[in-house]
């Protein structure tokens, strides 16, 4: 219980962690079965707030991969990540951008290359990392 506390997991998390602890298969099917029937791990509620979590600092495709290394439903991890708005990960986008302007001495490509490692489609990196030094060369 202490682990689930911390914060939501999923599934596969919670079979790892039991696993770890050395139980049997057919002991770690029947916690989950019980989790799951008081709605205690729910796959769908992790991934809303990983997406939410982590969308203040990296892009949808980073996210995305993410939630597959948890175990989370691609169906479930979509739905998801389609909470997050293109305009607002357009925003996040610029905003990383801004604070990579002074590491790259304003190269764009640079940036929008930083940007594409943390999950930014390449056209919105690239847009984003333009803005952002534009701004900073006013």
């Amino acid at each position: 219980m202490k682990f689930l506390a911390l914060r939501e997991r999923s599934e596969q998390e919670v079979r790892a962690r039991l696993r770890r602890s050395c139980y049997d298969e057919a002991t770690i099917d029947r916690v989950l079965d019980t989790l799951g029937l008081h709605d205690l791990v729910s796959d769908a509620r992790f991934a809303e707030a990983w997406v939410h979590a982590r969308s203040r600092k990296y892009g949808k495709n980073r996210i995305a991969q993410e939630l597959r290394v948890k175990g989370v439903d691609r169906q479930e991890a979509e739905t998801a990540l389609n909470t997050l708005s293109e305009e607002d990960e357009y925003r996040r986008a610029v905003e990383q951008a801004r604070k990579l302007c002074r590491k790259f001495q304003n190269d764009p490509k640079k940036i929008a290359q930083s940007l594409t490692r943390k999950g930014y489609h390449w056209r919105m990196a690239k847009d984003a990392a333009e803005e952002a030094v534009r701004g900073a060369s006013l």
